[in-house]
This record gives C-alpha cells, sequence and structure tokens, in this order.
C-alpha cells in the first residue's frame, strides 16, 4: 500500500492526506466543463455513497475508490472539493486492487458535488437529489427519511448513464479499463482495451459514440465476460488500431495515462509490443 500520492509531479502525502487548504465555500466555479465531464462519468463507475451514524449524528460518506497504483483520477475531486485521501486495505491483489480513496464527509463539499455532478448524465442523479436537499442541523429530526430515502435507492440497479463526448470517455477508462495483451509469439504481444461494466447500454454508447466521431474501430462487446456474470465487456483488440485509440484517448485520462505512454513509446514491430515494454505494463 503507497504511503503518498504522486501525480502530475506533486507528492501528495504522508498518507492519511487532508487537503488544508479546503475553501469556506464550495461551488464548481472554476471547474472547466471538461473536468466536469470527466469526473461525473469516473464517478458513476468508482463513486460510492454511504450514511453512517457517528457520536448520534447522522451523516453522509462520499468515497471514491482508485483501482490501480495511479490516482491522478481522484485529485480532481480532492481540488475541487477537499476531504482527504487514505490507504484502502484489502485482501484484493493485482495491479487493479483498490490502492487509495478519497472521501468527504463536510456536507457543504458533498451539496457542492452533488449540485456539479447531478445534472451531468449521471446514474447518481437521484441521490444527488437527496444529497442537495439534506436537511440541516436545524432540521435533523428530517434526516431520519433521507437516510431511509438513500438506502432505498442504493438498492436500484444505477443504470443510464451514457457516453457522449471523449472527456467522458476518459472518466470511464480510467474508473472501469484496463490494457492487456496476448502473446504473439515469444517476443511479441498484440494490446487490447478493456472497458468493463454492469450497463450494457453504456457500453454500446462506447461504440456509437466512437463510430459518431469517426474512428475506424468501434470494437466489440463481449456479454457476461469472466468470472464476473455481472459484467459485460467492450474490447477493442486489433492490431490494426490499438496505436490510434491510445493517441485518441491519451489527453483525457489520468489514471491510467502512464501505461498509454508505455504504449506509444514503445519500440513496437508489426503493431505487436515487444516482450520488454509489455512487462512494464503489468
Amino acid at each position: 500500500h503507497p504511503n503518498v500520492i504522486i501525480a502530475g509531479g506533486e507528492t501528495y502525502g504522508p498518507l492519511p492526506y487532508r487537503n488544508k487548504a479546503t475553501p469556506a465555500i464550495f461551488s464548481s466555479e472554476g471547474i472547466s466543463e471538461a473536468d466536469l465531464d470527466y469526473m461525473s462519468s469516473h464517478f458513476n463507475q468508482n463513486g460510492n455513497i454511504n450514511v453512517h451514524n457517528l457520536r448520534n449524528v447522522t451523516g453522509i460518506s462520499i468515497t471514491i475508490y482508485s483501482r490501480g497504483v495511479h490516482a491522478a483520477n481522484l485529485l480532481p475531486f480532492f481540488d475541487a472539493y477537499g476531504g482527504g485521501l487514505y490507504k484502502c486495505f484489502t485482501h484484493m491483489t493485482g495491479l487493479e486492487a483498490p490502492r487509495v480513496y478519497w472521501r468527504i464527509q463536510n456536507l457543504k463539499a458533498q451539496k457542492a458535488l452533488a449540485e456539479s455532478l447531478s445534472d451531468r448524465n449521471s446514474s447518481w442523479q437521484p441521490i444527488f437529489d437527496v444529497i442537495k436537499n439534506w436537511p440541516d442541523s436545524e432540521n435533523r429530526e428530517k434526516r431520519p427519511q433521507a437516510v431511509r430515502e438513500i438506502s432505498a435507492l442504493k438498492k436500484k440497479s444505477r443504470i443510464g448513464s451514457r457516453i457522449n463526448n471523449l472527456h467522458q470517455l476518459g472518466g470511464l477508462f480510467d474508473a472501469s479499463g484496463c490494457v492487456s495483451t496476448f502473446p504473439q509469439d515469444k517476443h511479441r504481444f498484440n494490446p487490447y482495451f478493456n472497458i468493463h461494466s454492469p450497463d450494457q447500454g453504456l457500453l454500446e454508447s462506447v461504440q456509437t459514440f466512437l463510430g459518431q466521431i469517426g474512428f475506424s474501430d468501434v470494437g466489440v462487446l463481449i456479454r457476461n465476460h469472466g468470472d464476473r456474470k455481472d459484467l459485460d465487456t467492450w474490447r477493442l483488440h486489433s492490431r490494426f488500431s490499438w496505436k490510434a485509440f491510445a493517441e485518441l484517448l491519451l489527453p483525457y485520462v489520468k489514471a491510467k495515462r502512464p501505461h498509454l505512454e508505455i504504449l506509444l513509446n514503445a519500440r513496437t514491430e508489426h503493431n505487436h509490443v515487444l516482450k520488454e515494454h509489455r512487462e512494464q505494463l503489468f
């Protein structure tokens, strides 16, 4: 587990690390439209909202996990809404196991996040609407009803978000995507891209969007892929289009950017990645 987070040339830590420059007034002002699209798409996949009762005070906890060794995907949330960065203690292993997470418990910050993201194609919109109207301390007797509303909404399937631009695609790939390879021969490997989601319509929207912007390969859908039978997979595996897709996606990702840079900087042969570069990815 990391003791610090290094992203964008900055070091955040040691963990737990709290944003000491948290503004007194939270809002989405100063956050670009592109970043808000990225953040909404990312939160749809990797975000979580829980209610809790600490010292007889009912409140909300909003969390985003970073599933991998790179946590640059957490920084837009940390910089905009404060909160803290924490180690994630888990028995899971591998590069995609959760390593760190971001969390906010400040009600003003939570309401600002809900206000910023609720109308941006968010599958969390019904819960964000409850948070925007969360009773203040003078009306705390109404909080148990709000807790029941959130609990009921969390039991429902959160589907319906769609990809409409490259910033949203970058946020989705950072949250649920990965770069993998399969061997062509002893020294060369073919790269391919996966995005996993329980929402088949979301993955279909990736194909639709790539077709709309004229990309040469819209990928394929694989139903109930792997051990997780609740997940579908979008995959792009053509050895003739992986490099173009990596170049397309690179400016719009944060956490997975190092992987794409390794691919694009790799010495290739006939559109394959040579073994020494493949080993840098895993």
